[in-house]
């Protein structure tokens, strides 16, 4: 027999009592999932979960009134900052809207999305985003 026991076979290194403790505490295939089961099952509960950006178009478009929807889109959430694009050939009321309805989209989307970080609210020129 050799002297150094990493030169034994696999066999003669594991003692009665390993073996015992392996075999009764192994895991049983009926608890074990395919790893694209679980992957999968978790784009699920993501994609339904509903999305800090919809929650505060949401509340937006439940506040406004139909001049600001005419001249103004949603324009997404970056770094906790609800951008408003308002339409350029519109902009002579640019300064009308921030001050009329800043105040109140603020506070109303502090009471409604309690779940997202709402640092400002930003007024600016573009035709992209989607239509209230």
């Amino acid at each position: 027999m050799p002297a150094d026991p990493r030169m034994l076979p696999d066999s003669d290194r594991v003692s009665p009592q390993q073996l015992h403790w392996c075999h009764a505490n192994r895991q049983t295939r009926s608890r074990t999932k395919p790893l694209g089961e679980a992957v999968a099952k978790l784009a699920q509960s993501v994609s339904r979960a509903p999305s800090g950006d919809l929650a505060i178009f949401e509340a937006i478009r439940q506040m406004i009134d139909d001049p600001f929807r005419r001249m103004c889109r949603f324009g997404g959430v970056r770094s906790g900052e609800v951008i408003i694009l308002v339409d350029p050939a519109h902009a002579r009321y640019h300064s009308t809207l921030r001050t009329r309805w800043h105040l109140p989209l603020w506070e109303h989307l502090k009471r409604t999305c309690r779940g997202s970080t709402i640092r400002r609210i930003h007024f600016k020129p573009g035709t992209d985003g989607v239509a209230f």
